[in-house]
């Protein structure tokens, strides 16, 4: 039932995604709460400090029949997150957030995500699809190892379902086995080599808070405007 601007919902199933992330697929007990792609939640669990509970950006699109989040492991409240079983309740605020584009636009898109970053670009990515945005879309998406990769099959399946996506993939700690992987750290130069900005492309950068500040004044030191670059860290 809705507890005022909060939701109740059960664990419909607990999926693992890679080695320290899991995915809880939810089904609200009541209305579903409209969101964003995008958006977020924040997740509220009895004797689980913090009280207001910790946000998780949902990494399902609006359009699918269960609300996903990716929860990586990562301190107490995520490991209590992560020891839910099917046929569990939680508490969620409503969604919330503004990480997203404006849906009038058609300039270009490019997501530059490390790590858990993921799930917010992943939302949108999704929903793009399934409106079959023509909007060109970028995603350059770094880990550390090919096993700390979230979403790698559901990411080229979106991709050669959809000639306007293209995805790249770099892993900074181990020379990669799969040729769709470069090795090395993403550079500046490196991500510009694949943009023309003269397109007016919007950049939505998402994962730590050091990773988020060092993209956002490399990208903007190179000539990208402050109104083209969106941020959202993670902690």
């Amino acid at each position: 039932m809705e507890l005022g601007h909060e939701y109740r919902w059960t664990v419909a199933n607990v999926q693992t995604e890679t080695p320290r992330i899991k995915n809880i697929y939810l089904e609200s007990c009541s209305e579903r709460p409209v969101f964003i792609a995008g958006q977020y939640l924040t997740v509220k669990l009895p004797d689980c400090s913090p009280a207001e509970g910790k946000a998780y950006s949902i990494s399902s699109a609006p359009t699918e029949s269960q609300v996903r989040l990716s929860i990586k492991r990562i301190g107490v409240f995520s490991e209590a997150l992560l020891s839910l079983q099917s046929g569990d309740e939680l508490i969620t605020t409503a969604p919330y957030g503004f990480f997203y584009p404006e849906p009038e636009e058609s300039s270009p898109l490019v997501f530059v995500v490390g790590g858990i970053g993921i799930t917010p670009c992943l939302s949108i990515i999704k929903d793009l699809a399934y409106q079959q945005n023509s909007r060109p879309v970028q995603l350059h998406y770094s880990n550390q190892t090919e096993s700390d990769i979230a979403f790698f099959a559901e990411l080229e399946q979106l991709t050669a379902q959809h000639p306007n996506l293209s995805v790249m993939h770099y892993v900074t700690r181990e020379q990669p086995a799969n040729d769709a992987v470069t090795f090395g750290r993403m550079t500046i130069k490196s991500l510009l080599s694949h943009v023309d900005l003269s397109t007016d492309a919007e950049f939505f950068i998402c994962g730590s808070m050091d990773f988020t500040k060092t993209l956002w004044k490399g990208l903007h030191g190179a000539g990208v405007p402050q109104h083209q670059l969106y941020t959202e860290g993670f902690f």
